[in-house]
């Protein structure tokens, strides 16, 4: 159906005159007598008529006006979501946010279980294996250790360290003594002492680390040092003999206090009155602080209650009697410092009794 508005050249909701005014326009242009023998001139007045006689009948009008409106896109135009019928039913609802879901309560029991199990899984299972390994490391590097093979045991030992492990404490313990005794690495036996110092949780505990890092600092000479770590091991246990001999090495052979060092030894003595190793320390205090009767003395107890390094303790004895009143004597110690392997009683008996 010809749309009559376009015929004519008019708007939609043109007046009758302005209708009227058109057509007499248009129908002089294209007349059949203005245009002899022109089909498309008469086809086309033919609808310049046919458009004025139906928008100029006034009951028509509005029912053409209806159907002559222009029509909605065709479905081949407009985006896909546009023609989509299903889109346009549904697209209020399509807006809306999606509704929450709403779980049962068994499923949230369900669902709370199952995480929980998940995660007492993933940590329990790397624990357990931590744990086994601790265990099983630390017993390797014991029977090692039982049997003197002390590098094999310093590196089975190491591998015992682990961040859940059941056996730091005694690894750190173990790996001290082995350092510090057998293997003498003084050095590197300081981080491990420090690792049991963290595990410990005894005073006993701290104690023996401190007291074992105060023998690694002594013999890398860093005295100082020695002092406070062994001061730390008796607050942890106050009465304990072999800090005071240590300390009084450290003043003695360390720092050349002999003050001190006889203050220390004579501390540890009272404390355990057969620690003959102390009778030696203090003789030898005693004898640079030219006090040789009383060095004497302490070199006797010395030989009286010791079985080990007689030799030493001859020749000291020895020295301090050629400063008293019966020198005589001194050369009978050094013969038999001699006799028990001492270089140091053989050079004084030449140097003194020849």
């Amino acid at each position: 159906m010809a749309d009559h508005y376009q015929v004519l050249g008019v708007q939609y909701g043109a007046t009758q005159a302005q209708i009227k005014a058109a057509y007499r326009k248009l129908a002089l242009k294209y007349h059949p007598d203005r245009n002899p023998g022109d089909t498309d001139a008469e086809e086309r007045f033919k609808q310049v008529a046919e458009a004025y006689r139906v928008l100029s009948s006034g009951g028509a009008t509005f029912t053409y006006e209806q159907f002559s409106q222009p029509k909605p896109p065709s479905p081949s135009s407009g985006s896909p979501r546009d023609r989509d019928p299903y889109f346009k039913r549904n697209k209020a609802r399509a807006r809306k946010p999606p509704e929450p879901t709403v779980f049962s309560r068994r499923t949230k029991i369900m669902g709370s279980a199952f995480m929980a199990l998940l995660v007492i899984l993933v940590v329990a299972i790397p624990m357990t294996l931590q744990v086994y390994a601790s265990i099983h490391n630390y017993k390797e590097g014991k029977a090692l250790y039982d049997r003197k093979q002390w590098v094999p045991a310093l590196k089975q030992l190491e591998y015992a360290y682990r961040g859940v492990g059941v056996r730091n404490l005694e690894t750190a313990r173990l790996i001290t003594r082995l350092m510090t005794e057998n293997l003498k690495f003084f050095n590197q036996a300081l981080p491990h002492i420090s690792r049991g110092l963290s595990y410990s949780e005894t005073a006993a505990d701290s104690a023996f680390f401190y007291l074992k890092k105060g023998i690694a600092l002594k013999n890398s000479s860093r005295f100082d040092e020695a002092d406070s770590a062994f001061y730390s091991a008796l607050t942890k246990q106050p009465n304990w003999d072999s800090a005071y001999y240590y300390l009084g090495e450290v003043s003695t052979f360390g720092k050349q206090d002999y003050e001190n060092g006889v203050r220390h030894f004579s501390h540890a003595l009272e404390i355990n009155p057969d620690y003959s190793d102390c009778f030696m320390g203090r003789g030898y205090c005693h004898y640079q602080l030219k006090n040789f009767d009383i060095a004497v003395l302490d070199f006797n107890s010395f030989l009286k209650y010791s079985s080990k390094d007689r030799g030493t303790g001859f020749y000291l004895r020895g020295m301090a009697l050629l400063e008293t009143e019966y020198p005589e004597l001194a050369c009978r110690d050094f013969l038999e410092a001699e006799k028990l392997g001492s270089k140091g009683g053989k050079d004084a008996w030449l140097k003194f009794c020849q």
